[in-house]
C-alpha cells in the first residue's frame, strides 16, 4: 500500500513559489535572531507565523538590515534608514516603548502584518512570494458592557423620581 494512495499529483504542472492573498494577518513572532549575511553584513531575521482563522501556520519572514555596509555612503544610509523605520514599527506593534536589549524578547509577541505579493526576480527559479509590508498593533476588542445592571451598579447617576431621598441600608 502506498503512503500517497488516492492522491492525484501532477509533477509536470508544479508552480514555483507560493503565497497567500494580500491583506492584514495576525501573526506571532516565532524566530528573532541576529545573523550575518554571506557578504558580512549583520541583520535581524524575524520569522512570523500567521495565527488567524485563514492561513493559520503560514510562515513569513522579514529581514532588518540595521548594520548594512556599502561602499556608497548614500546607499548605506538609505538601506539602514528603511531598516530602522521598519524595525521601529515592529517594536511599537509589539507594544514595546523602547528597543529591547536582546532579540529573544521579541519571541511570542503578536502583531498584525500587512502582507503583499512580491513578484519573483527575472530568471529566478522561485515564484512570487509574500513580503511583510508593515506591522501594526493587534487591536483587542473590549468586552461588551452589561446591559441590565441594578441601579446601584449603574454608571448612570440620574436620580429617578421614586429614588429621591432613599438612603442605603445601615449595618
Amino acid at each position: 500500500m502506498s503512503d500517497f494512495e488516492g492522491l492525484d499529483i501532477n509533477l509536470e504542472e508544479t508552480e514555483s513559489g507560493s503565497f497567500i492573498p494580500e491583506g492584514d494577518y495576525p501573526c506571532i513572532i516565532k524566530v528573532a535572531e541576529r545573523k550575518t549575511s554571506k557578504t558580512g553584513n549583520d541583520y535581524i531575521n524575524v520569522e512570523l507565523s500567521v495565527t488567524g482563522e485563514k492561513y493559520a501556520g503560514w510562515q513569513v519572514r522579514k529581514i532588518f538590515s540595521l548594520w548594512y555596509q556599502h561602499a556608497d555612503p548614500q546607499k548605506e544610509s538609505e538601506i539602514r534608514g528603511y531598516a530602522k523605520n521598519d524595525f521601529a514599527r515592529l517594536i511599537r506593534a509589539c507594544g514595546m516603548s523602547e528597543v529591547p536589549k536582546k532579540t529573544i524578547e521579541l519571541l511570542g509577541k503578536e502583531v498584525m502584518c500587512k502582507l503583499i505579493v512580491q513578484d519573483a526576480d527575472e530568471g529566478s527559479e522561485y515564484g512570487a512570494s509574500n513580503e511583510v509590508k508593515s506591522f501594526s498593533k493587534i487591536e483587542r476588542s473590549t468586552p461588551p458592557k452589561a446591559s441590565s445592571l441594578p441601579p446601584s451598579m449603574s454608571e448612570d447617576k440620574e436620580e429617578k423620581e421614586d429614588d429621591k431621598g432613599a438612603k442605603p441600608p445601615s449595618l
